[in-house]
């Protein structure tokens, strides 16, 4: 049973059961991915999972606009991936994050709006200070106490999606599971952004853009990934030269967070029932 997907949070799930070679396989009920938090519904949910500690990747507007509902036992890691995203473009991830329209409205199309996600993807993995923001949320993975952990955006699914990618590929997930993982939140959104195209097609906005914005598309995971090989070579490099991480970081990672194989029946590409 996965304790998040079956409650009330948005585009939660539990990172277990992904597997890693014939016989070991990603713990259940330490790593959770969602969206925001801000429903009392939502703290119930993260009570019963038993999260310790949850970590809010959102810009601080974003945490101002919509408070986090968690439980007062759990500890709050605040890491603003985008804190120092250049805002010099007509938009940005930041800007959308932010609930800022973009600079020339008039200029935006579905295809630049696709590679605005796609640059902001890039801009995850080779930014110096999403660099620093991503290596402190893999380093508290190995704190004791600090799991079962929630990692969480707004929608879960673009800053989130690329931490959470960072776990399982560290963890030796193939890139193939990561990616059918990563894709899972477009059923799961589906509900979560009713309202924001109610409210584009009230107004004459152009929704084929604005699913630009709101959906996932392998090409943006996928630039991310691209990012990372063609700058560092490897995951290996871009953890240690990119993200400062100890060369025996994913040793550690792994030792803390696989387990042997219970099962081998799929319920899900690269992922085994419980």
């Amino acid at each position: 049973m996965d304790l998040l997907k079956d409650q009330s949070l948005p585009n939660a799930r539990d990172l277990g059961g992904f597997k890693v070679g014939c016989d070991l396989e990603v713990s259940y009920r330490q790593v959770f991915r969602s969206s925001a938090p801000i429903q009392p519904e939502h703290a119930n949910a993260i009570e019963l999972a038993g999260v310790r500690t949850v970590v809010d990747l959102r810009t601080d507007a974003e945490r101002t606009g919509r408070p986090l509902v968690i439980p007062q036992s759990c500890k709050v890691t605040h890491l603003d991936i985008l804190a120092d995203e250049p805002d010099d473009a007509a938009v940005s991830l930041g800007q959308l994050a932010a609930g800022r329209p973009p600079k020339s409205p008039e200029g935006m199309n579905p295809a630049i709006m696709r590679e605005t996600m796609a640059a902001g993807y890039r801009t995850f993995v080779l930014l110096p200070g999403a660099q620093n923001r991503y290596a402190t949320l893999l380093r508290e993975l190995l704190d004791d106490g600090s799991t079962p952990t929630l990692v969480h955006c707004t929608a879960g699914k673009d800053r989130t999606g690329w931490a959470v990618a960072l776990i399982l590929l560290s963890l030796g997930v193939d890139y193939d599971d990561v990616m059918a993982d990563y894709l899972e939140s477009a059923s799961q959104m589906a509900e979560l952004f009713d309202t924001a195209r109610a409210r584009a097609t009230e107004h004459g906005g152009d929704l084929e853009t604005l699913e630009m914005a709101l959906t996932v598309l392998p090409e943006y995971l996928d630039s991310a990934h691209n990012a990372m090989k063609s700058e560092y070579g490897s995951l290996d490099s871009y953890l240690v030269e990119g993200l400062k991480l100890e060369r025996d970081y994913r040793d550690r990672l792994q030792e803390r967070l696989l387990q042997p194989t219970e099962s081998t029946m799929s319920a899900s590409p690269g992922k085994v029932v419980q």
